[in-house]
């Protein structure tokens, strides 16, 4: 079902450690962050390695404050592409807590 959306979904998790991964994602974050599902599903760091430096330290704040509050996440950052090009994404998500760690399912889609 999810290949069938645009953009993707994904559950993503926050480790008590402070390291995450995408248990699971769709096909899509292919188009999005440039990185398989299966490289993301233990550590998220090609996801993060993706978007533009200038954005990272804010959107690991917000992500760090909504698993730390458990209210939902929804933010507009830059990636770069493999092929030099600069796309917008926004990503939102849900949160919940468990198995100590904060865990969410959500969605991303670019605006090219």
């Amino acid at each position: 079902m999810g290949s069938q959306l645009p953009g993707m979904v994904y559950q993503f998790r926050l480790r008590p450690d402070g390291t995450s991964h995408f248990p699971y994602s769709s096909e899509g974050i292919r188009q999005i962050y440039g990185v398989s599902p299966e490289s993301v599903r233990e550590d998220s760091a090609g996801v993060f390695a993706a978007l533009h430096p200038d954005d990272v330290p804010r959107v690991h704040a917000a992500i760090v404050s909504s698993a730390a509050h458990l209210t939902p996440w929804r933010d507009e950052y830059r990636v770069h592409l493999a092929d030099g090009r600069e796309r917008w994404v926004l990503g939102k998500r849900g949160a919940r807590a468990g198995n100590r760690t904060a865990a969410c399912f959500g969605t991303a889609s670019s605006r090219m």
